[in-house]
């Protein structure tokens, strides 16, 4: 058994580095307790020691292989299940998959022992189900799942594996299989939900986890600002001008709104700073 309980997995390739890294840091920061994996695809060596000098406890691997743009998507989000299976086998307690694009606010161990205590598996669920872009039914979504070690989780995610394997270099293949593993296993493997608060896109303060799922890491000051508290030495006046970019870039707003919300944004920022540096 390794000594940490709780490992945390999440892939990224190049272009969603500056997320993860914000990712291991939030970790380092707020929950370091968490052993935190790394997998790193097509990433840089520069790259690679950005999220090592980034991270607290964990390990890194790194994959390089060639594909096409399209493939190396696929693949980046499918590889999730992959982590999962190593993790899972190296004898973590709890074991979470999240996506780079998500930051932790606080520690979440207590949450996790007590929403675990009658499921192997918890997911997040969509509030009805969906279609794929290949006609597939889809209800849970991959972006964060939890699993307690134990022979029905090993059951669900080996499971969730065979189902990936035709579909490892396509798009939205983990979650294709992810809804088919559900549907073949459930019968033997307790799934539940991911408790509300602990994984949050609509950025609640009390939340836990924020995930930026789609275009919300883009769009959301809120998401923005938690961003650039990760952000390693980042002057204020650059976050100013981030905000201010993001928000002249919005639609359906009139340019005296976009820079009173800049500015307050940016004033909460700077308030949220000063007691993140004063915590830590």
């Amino acid at each position: 058994m390794v000594s940490s309980k709780l490992a945390v997995g999440s892939v990224s390739n190049q272009a969603f580095l500056h997320y993860l890294c914000a990712l291991a840091r939030s970790i380092r920061e707020n929950a370091p307790e968490v052993h935190f994996h790394a997998h790193l695809i097509n990433v840089t060596q520069d790259g690679v020691e950005s999220v090592r000098q980034a991270m607290g406890r964990g390990e890194i691997t790194v994959e390089n292989i060639q594909l096409s743009k399209e493939e190396e998507r696929g693949h980046s989000s499918n590889s999730r299940v992959y982590v999962v299976h190593k993790l899972l086998s190296s004898g973590f307690d709890v074991v979470v998959n999240m996506d780079p694009d998500a930051l932790v606010r606080k520690g979440f161990s207590m949450i996790l022992q007590h929403s675990l205590e009658n499921y192997d598996v918890l997911l997040f669920r969509q509030s009805r189900i969906k279609k794929s872009n290949i006609g597939e039914k889809v209800h849970f979504l991959a972006c964060m799942s939890i699993f307690k070690n134990g022979a029905n989780a090993k059951t669900f995610v080996a499971k969730w594996l065979a189902e990936l394997e035709p579909m490892r270099l396509e798009w939205f293949g983990d979650q294709i299989a992810l809804f088919r593993a559900f549907e073949k296993t459930n019968v033997i493997v307790r799934v539940g939900d991911i408790p509300l608060g602990l994984l949050d896109w609509e950025f609640a303060f009390k939340s836990y986890v924020w995930m930026a799922k789609g275009n919300k890491k883009y769009s959301s000051s809120m998401f923005s600002l938690e961003l650039e508290k990760y952000a390693p030495n980042r002057p204020a006046s650059v976050v100013f001008f981030i905000i201010l970019i993001k928000q002249l870039t919005l639609r359906g707003q009139f340019l005296f709104w976009k820079i009173k919300i800049a500015i307050i944004s940016y004033l909460l920022y700077i308030r949220s700073f000063i007691r993140f540096k004063k915590k830590i």
